[in-house]
């Protein structure tokens, strides 16, 4: 049976429009497909610029902390110890006094001056803070809040320990430093525990303290309107793929738990 004219014509329209519909369709996908690409790469940028810049404020934040620290240390240490020392040289001179007992306590006071300005010394080395390990970053926590006698501080570790990358310890260590500070300006508190596990999979930190403790769900109202602050140590673990848990009652001192994956 021959095929008319007019059934070619209708055949080759026919073909025509579903390869033009075809290619429509492939067109519009892969227009999809790259707004979803361009979408999915601007968020990733987004997040690596949000990642440094928190990661920057982190570290000012870090030398900020750190610079008034050496203020603090500085008066109330090396200060008096210096100022001590003074005074013993003034009244063995006053006394004509240079037998052994003397000038060995004087030297004891200076040695301990010494001592504390190395450490100041190894403080504003930001090299020197990049070297430091979890545990060692709360030795010198714990030495610098119980030296005042009104808080104590206990600490365990568990598991072997496994070094995190820098800019997650950078995070940790700026987030640490705030749980300190809250402690020492708002929680009233004369006890803080602090217990580190090196699980398989990551870190966990448990920050306990027995302060006064506020509501959990609401920012405390004596917060301070700038820094770190609650919400934002919850965005900065978010960034470093953690999760945090800030658990806390008026009265009843707080609770932070804080996990963080080994890997990137």
């Amino acid at each position: 049976m021959q095929v008319s004219a007019k059934n070619i014509i209708i055949l080759v329209v026919l073909i025509t429009a579903m390869f033009l519909i075809a290619a429509g369709f492939l067109l519009a996908y892969v227009a999809v497909y790259n707004k979803r690409k361009r979408r999915y790469s601007e968020e990733k940028q987004s997040m690596q610029y949000n990642f440094t810049q928190q990661l920057l404020q982190s570290r000012l934040e870090m030398q900020e902390n750190t610079f008034s620290m050496v203020s603090e240390e500085i008066h109330d240490n090396v200060g008096q110890i210096l100022s001590l020392a003074s005074i013993q040289l003034s009244m063995a001179i006053i006394k004509n006094d240079c037998s052994e007992i003397t000038l060995k306590g004087i030297k004891e006071n200076v040695d301990n001056a010494l001592n504390d300005l190395r450490n100041i010394a190894k403080n504003l080395n930001g090299n020197y803070l990049q070297q430091l390990s979890l545990s060692e970053f709360l030795n010198r926590a714990e030495d610098q809040i119980t030296r005042n006698g009104y808080i104590q501080c206990n600490k365990t570790i568990s598991g072997e320990e496994k070094e995190l990358s820098l800019q997650k310890k950078f995070i940790l260590f700026r987030i640490l430093q705030e749980c300190f500070q809250n402690v020492i300006k708002h929680a009233n508190a004369s006890s803080i525990k602090i217990e580190v596990k090196y699980d398989a999979d990551g870190l966990k930190l448990i920050f306990n303290d027995n302060g006064k403790g506020f509501h959990a769900d609401t920012l405390p109202p004596d917060s301070p309107p700038k820094g770190l602050g609650l919400q934002n140590m919850q965005s900065r673990v978010a960034l470093i793929n953690g999760v945090i848990i800030i658990n806390s009652l008026p009265n009843q001192g707080t609770t932070i738990l804080i996990s963080i994956p080994y890997e990137q």
